[in-house]
């Protein structure tokens, strides 16, 4: 599953073969309307696709997840929580719910781990911390979650007149 950007302002949600063959499009929708992410991610028994959207007109946190039917593309939004962004959803093994990082107001908009419900909807933060993760991918059990954790540093040096080899650190810290 992926998703394409086109030329007349819409977005599209395809699937297609290992080989890229036999390709098919699922669901199409305007820019204008709803934004498709390219998050996509395939339930275990490979009847549903899960993916981040950018629903318009929802001003601070528009990103939501939307689940779209493999069998005749039904499309319908998942969970009433909005998110600022969505990176990379997995889907836990029984399919009961899914696992993604995102960033939202009460985050302080750092991407932390959530865990929404499937098919209620329901989404709870499962960590609450000042880092950054990025990405999701879990073990085939479900027992083992991966994620990146990332840092932003800041640092300001001073070069007089320009000359690297006498730059000296004023300032170090982190992003925050």
């Amino acid at each position: 599953a992926f998703v394409r950007y086109n030329r007349s302002q819409e977005t599209d949600l395809i699937i297609a073969n290992n080989d890229g063959s036999n390709e098919k499009k699922l669901v199409t929708r305007k820019f204008s309307d709803l934004w498709i992410e390219n998050n996509p991610a395939w339930s275990p028994d490979g009847k549903v696709i899960v993916l981040g959207v950018e629903i318009r007109g929802h001003a601070k946190e528009p990103y939501g997840l939307a689940q779209v039917s493999v069998e005749g593309g039904d499309f319908r939004v998942v969970t009433s929580k909005g998110w600022g962004a969505i990176d990379q959803i997995a889907w836990l093994g029984d399919g009961s719910g899914l696992v993604m990082s995102a960033a939202d107001q009460s985050t302080g908009w750092f991407y932390q781990i959530w865990f929404v419900r499937y098919p209620g909807g329901q989404a709870r933060k499962v960590t609450n911390d000042p880092n950054n993760y990025m990405g999701t991918s879990l073990s085939r059990d479900a027992k083992v979650l991966l994620t990146l954790q990332s840092d932003w540093l800041s640092n300001i040096w001073v070069a007089p007149d320009g000359d690297s080899s006498r730059a000296k650190p004023i300032t170090t810290g982190r992003y925050d």
